[in-house]
């Protein structure tokens, strides 16, 4: 467990640091970018394929991770801009609190078969990578809004695979901060949920939507 804690705190660190060092070199990023999200797609697609159709499993991606796979791989191949800095700011996010997740507690992954444990942290800090990258090439200071209007999809998007597959279980983190159930144990009332926590979390999203902003424009804006 110590080294996987040790593994993620200096993928948070010096991942940042190497890409901020390289951003002169934008061709050599964009082949570092374009080989990662190739093969994300590839793989997400293949993944679901066999879950779906092989293993007639009812998975889907609706987890913010699961979905800026997906993104980050069509905004960088379409070069579609409004897209390309919500699917960074959320493949950024993505990737950095999965990798806080295994500094803070490892061994909540462990429920996992080996192979798909470690196909996950390899992907996820790909996703981490391929976010702080777009970042770095492609930041846009002018587009505010598609960080509102993506996350608002990525949303109804979650619900409406949950009506078509049924899931009973809400346990995926999006199900869980949307509809507030981890608050359940807390027997909080739910008019304090409406009153004190929805406003609370689109005031945290929305500071974070500006603290990415300002960061990007401070640090990665390089053309």
């Amino acid at each position: 467990m110590y080294s996987i804690r040790m593994i993620f705190t200096l993928i948070i660190i010096f991942v940042p640091i190497l890409i901020y060092l390289l951003a002169p070199k934008e061709k050599l990023l964009k082949i570092i970018l374009y080989v990662i999200v190739i093969y994300l797609l590839i793989y997400k697609i293949a993944e679901y394929y066999y879950h779906l159709v092989i293993e007639k499993n009812n998975q889907y991606p609706v987890e913010f991770s699961a979905v800026s796979y997906f993104l980050i791989s069509i905004a960088v191949l379409t070069r579609w801009k409004g897209l390309r800095e919500f699917a960074s700011f959320l493949a950024t996010l993505g990737g950095f609190f999965y990798a806080v997740a295994n500094i803070i507690a490892p061994e909540s992954f462990l429920h996992n078969t080996r192979f798909y444990l470690e196909m996950a942290r390899l992907n996820h800090t790909l996703l981490f990578i391929a976010g702080l990258i777009t970042n770095t090439i492609y930041f846009n200071r002018g587009y505010k809004y598609p960080y509102v209007i993506g996350i608002t999809l990525v949303i109804i998007h979650a619900f409406i695979a949950k009506d078509i597959f049924n899931y009973s279980d809400t346990s995926y983190v999006i199900y869980e901060v949307v509809l507030a159930t981890f608050l359940n144990d807390i027997n909080l009332d739910y008019l304090f949920i409406k009153i004190v926590y929805y406003p609370l979390i689109v005031i945290v999203y929305l500071l974070l939507v500006k603290l990415f902003i300002n960061m990007n424009t401070e640090y990665y804006y390089i053309s």
